[in-house]
């Protein structure tokens, strides 16, 4: 992989070969998808920054259900559950990642925003999409537009606002594992021209788990809602008011790990294979995992006679969670080479609550006939919220810990882009940031402890993150681009010391990055092959990490980190009837200056986790009318792809290697013509790949995180 930095330059050369040499009948083009990633209204084809963007249709094509499910089709990242319940994610993109998403303090360096509102609880973010316009996936930081949190990215989920076209769908599906689906959907105007209103509704249930229990059952069912209603009201040309409300979450079984031997203990980790099955959630101790996530928003946009554009986005969310697991997966090591399974092992449990109300207002506009667009802002954002662990053997506690945590973060930021020729622009930008942070951690009992004990710390981060970038229109549809952007997330307090004060007084420091980057955006062969590229080094310094030490899971500064990588994505409007894409990410990752007092320093690790050398993903979108004695113009569809990724290591200290998995997704389906209803057949993981994301070995514990085997859903989907 050293190789990248000595061949970014060919990458160019490689794009262009492919339009010249690639010849093929074409009679469609890619339709073109509008986007707001620079805050305003653009083809994705005129934005100067590595971005992947899925309509509705294609969502649906590419069987993004839920939000980790967008990992699989964007190159460079990655997205998995981890171990607090079903809802809860680990995000990595571009090699910086939170490996303890469900911890309530820790926030991950990959902003998730939901209709510009930001979500920073990993704990509920994979919800049920339901009723989605489109998302969008910024990759390398954006300190500038978005800046909280967003260090190496930011994935947009910009839900459909009603106006004044009405709508109605029902879709109905039921699969294995006695899975079941329902979503609905319907708006439209109110008072024609001026108010609408929209419902949007997802029920899933599964009815029984794909795990074996050695006490009998089959962990990993759950049953989930998501929830939103919208008004939208637009009478008057100067001013359009969009509020909503929102509701996601339910219960399930909870993380069920899969423990492995023949050891729990060093030397022989993390050697060893599953001790009772690839699939066998082996403890006795039942997990569970319940989450709530609701709230409102109030989107006001206002034209101003000046010419410029005023926005304020106001927003209030309330999240409840609830975990509970056997971080043994169900095995005691009784001695070298025997371990007993089918026990309770060390029961994690937690109770979290966090409320978070944020007010952001935008200022917009174009000067100079038109040639500059410049944008000033200001963000404010208060959280508030604490979370109780408990834990202990055999169902009897060792120790109970409470935190506490407040956030208040302020930001001021802004943007111009000017048209220095009709095929040059130069965008310059800068963000301040202001965190204030501060955190009480009280261990209640423990058997080390001597009465509570109680650790109160504040703390403030700031920091200023510039951005500059160069676009350049070489053809009518080619663009290439280049940047340089920093990014910047604050630093932290600790969860999950398990009684250990030291590890509850100890505040990381901030993480930063530069990030350097070339890209290509080129609509080819007539507007049927698109074809973008880029290739990027991120300097990270003070680079944030959890790392297993003893009996603690603490967040810390491992030191300075080089990232660099290559993106492509393709798509192919080969005919009217057939359309091909592919997206391929390459990276590698070295540990340059490593903190002396750091494990990873002891260990030697060299490479980031959740940094595979490449991911890739190519598949197909096929369609053929056909003629029916009882029902004219039918249209048959089908489509199929591959996801692969190669090795990545869990840990930071490279603890635990990841062996590389590939993954098969496919549908078929019929519809009439006028779309007015439809019945497919969907698969995920169809070739029924036993394959595991991630998994923890060390501190007296060795265990894996599987994924589903195969999955399909027989659905129908009406629309009136």
């Amino acid at each position: 992989m050293k190789i990248l930095k000595r061949n970014n330059c060919k990458l160019i050369q490689l794009t262009l070969l492919i339009s010249i040499f690639l010849i093929a009948p074409a009679w469609a083009q890619i339709e073109e998808i509008i986007v707001t990633a620079e805050r305003r209204s653009e083809g994705i084809q005129d934005v100067p920054l590595s971005i992947s963007a899925f309509s509705s249709d294609a969502m649906e094509k590419k069987q993004i259900d839920v939000t980790k499910d967008i990992a699989f089709h964007v190159p460079n990242l990655l997205a998995y559950t981890l171990t607090a319940g079903g809802d809860a994610v680990q995000v990595h993109m571009r090699g910086v990642s939170v490996q303890n998403g469900g911890m309530m303090t820790s926030e991950t360096p990959v902003g998730f925003y939901e209709d510009d509102i930001y979500r920073g609880r990993m704990a509920a973010i994979n919800t049920q999409l339901t009723d989605i316009e489109r998302v969008e996936v910024l990759r390398g930081p954006q300190a500038t537009l978005y800046g909280r949190n967003t260090i190496s990215g930011a994935v947009k989920i910009i839900s459909r606002t009603p106006g004044d076209e009405a709508w109605k769908n029902l879709s109905i599906g039921y699969g294995n594992y006695e899975t079941s689906l329902i979503t609905a959907s319907l708006g439209g105007p109110i008072e024609e021209g001026s108010l609408s209103g929209s419902i949007a509704l997802a029920y899933g249930d599964r009815g029984e788990g794909y795990f074996d229990n050695t006490t009998g059952g089959h962990p990993g069912e759950y049953d989930r809602h998501a929830f939103r209603g919208k008004l939208h009201w637009y009478e008057n040309d100067r001013v359009d008011i969009v509020a909503s409300v929102f509701s996601s979450g339910g219960k399930n079984d909870g993380f069920n790990a899969v423990p492995y031997g023949p050891d729990f203990d060093p030397p022989t980790l993390p050697t060893g294979e599953p001790l009772a099955g690839f699939y066998c959630a082996c403890s006795a101790h039942q997990s569970t995992g319940d989450s709530d996530h609701s709230g409102g928003t109030l989107h006001v946009t206002v034209d101003l006679d000046t010419g410029a554009t005023l926005k304020s986005i106001t927003a209030i969310t309330d999240l409840d969670d609830h975990f509970s697991f056997d971080l043994n997966g169900g095995a005691f090591q009784a001695a070298p080479g025997f371990v007993l399974t089918g026990i309770q092992g060390f029961t994690l449990t937690s109770n979290g609550e966090s409320d978070q109300f944020s007010q952001e207002f935008q200022l917009s506009g174009k000067a100079k006939d038109d040639q500059l667009d410049w944008i000033v802002g200001l963000y404010y954002m208060e959280e508030e919220g604490s979370q109780s662990f408990s834990g202990g053997m055999g169902g009897d506690p060792f120790f109970t810990e409470h935190t506490t945590f407040k956030t208040d973060s302020v930001a001021f930021f802004t943007q111009f882009t000017y048209q220095m020729s009709d095929n040059l622009s130069l965008t310059a930008g800068a963000r301040y940031t202001e965190d204030d942070k501060e955190y009480t951690n009280q261990c209640i009992s423990f058997f080390m402890c001597v009465g509570p004990l109680t650790v109160a710390l504040d703390e403030s981060f700031t920091e200023t993150t510039p951005k500059f970038s160069l676009e350049y229109q070489w053809k009518e549809n080619v663009m290439v681009y280049a940047i340089v952007a920093s990014g910047f997330q604050a630093g932290g307090f600790q969860t999950l010391c398990i009684a250990n004060m030291n590890c509850a007084g100890n505040i990381y420091d901030p993480q930063t990055v530069w990030n350097y980057e070339i890209g290509i955006k080129s609509d080819l062969l007539d507007n049927t092959l698109r074809v973008n590229a880029s290739t990027f080094v991120a300097k990270y310094e003070d680079i944030q990490q959890t790392i297993i030490t003893g009996n603690a899971y603490p967040q810390g500064n491992v030191g300075e980190v080089d990232v660099d990588g290559i993106e492509l994505e393709m798509t192919w409007a080969a005919s009217e009837n057939l359309s091909l894409f592919a997206t391929l990410g390459l990276m590698d990752s070295d540990y340059g200056k490593v903190a002396a007092n750091s494990p990873v320093y002891a260990t030697g690790a060299d490479t980031l986790p959740s940094t595979p050398d490449y991911s890739f993903n190519a598949g197909f979108d096929y369609a053929w009318n056909v003629q029916h004695p009882f029902y004219n113009d039918l249209e048959v569809f089908l489509g199929a792809n591959l996801f692969k990724t190669d090795d990545y290591f869990s840990e930071a200290t490279n603890a635990l290697l990841i062996p590389g998995y590939s993954l098969v997704n496919a549908y078929v389906g019929v519809r009439p013509l006028d779309g007015r209803w439809q019945i497919s057949l969907r698969g995920k993981n169809i070739t029924d790949e036993e394959y595991f994301v991630s998994g923890i070995a060390g501190a007296g514990t060795n265990i894996r995180t599987t994924e589903p085997p195969a999955e399909y859903m027989l659905t129908a989907k009406f629309n009136f």
